[in-house]
């Protein structure tokens, strides 16, 4: 990727039009220039050491304000006015669930998917074919993958089956749910 950040801090990506609204009501003293979501930077290393942003981060987290998006806020107050925006396709949030699979509506023209919620593509419960894909010819290709974050994600899981009338599939994830949380074993 070649983006000239045209001596500004970081390239971002605009966070959702919800998002926009939710931080019009946060009493940080900042008018916003389009707040943004902090899980995909391009930092322009130069501009950052030079304002000395991982410094200034550290020292408003730990001053005892209270952040509502903790670093994603401070950040936002940091670098207003100090960024350049860049394409959507950059940082194309998704999330991940056992009842359904929102990855693959999300896939279009995107360069980096970023999955926002705490259901991670590495867990082999969640649908991600798109991270699977990449992942397996990825040099942790050989490094194992859990089956679930935790053993309600694998009962979730059962119960989706079972009501899609997928009983074999349902029966076998509900076993392994209370393998899981009987013997707290992990898969």
């Amino acid at each position: 990727i070649d983006i000239n950040l045209e001596g500004e801090i970081a390239g971002v990506i605009l966070d959702s039009p919800d998002m926009q609204k939710r931080v019009k009501q946060l009493d940080y003293g900042v008018d916003f220039n389009g707040y943004f979501n902090a899980g995909v930077m391009l930092i322009n290393n130069d501009e950052w050491r030079k304002n000395n942003v991982t410094q200034e981060s550290l020292s408003m987290i730990n001053s005892g304000k209270i952040f509502r998006y903790a670093d994603q806020d401070v950040l936002n107050i940091l670098l207003n006015g100090k960024v350049k925006y860049l394409q959507r396709k950059f940082n194309n949030k998704t999330t991940l669930s056992v009842n359904f699979d929102a990855e693959a509506k999300n896939i279009d023209n995107t360069i980096i998917m970023h999955y926002v919620t705490p259901n991670k593509p590495w867990y082999k419960i969640f649908k991600a074919r798109y991270f699977d894909r990449y992942f397996n010819v990825s040099p942790w290709k050989n490094n194992r993958r859990f089956f679930a974050p935790s053993p309600s994600e694998i009962r979730l899981k059962a119960k989706r089956e079972i009501s899609g009338k997928n009983y074999s599939i349902g029966v076998y994830h509900y076993f392994c749910y209370l393998i899981s949380k009987v013997f707290r074993l992990r898969f």
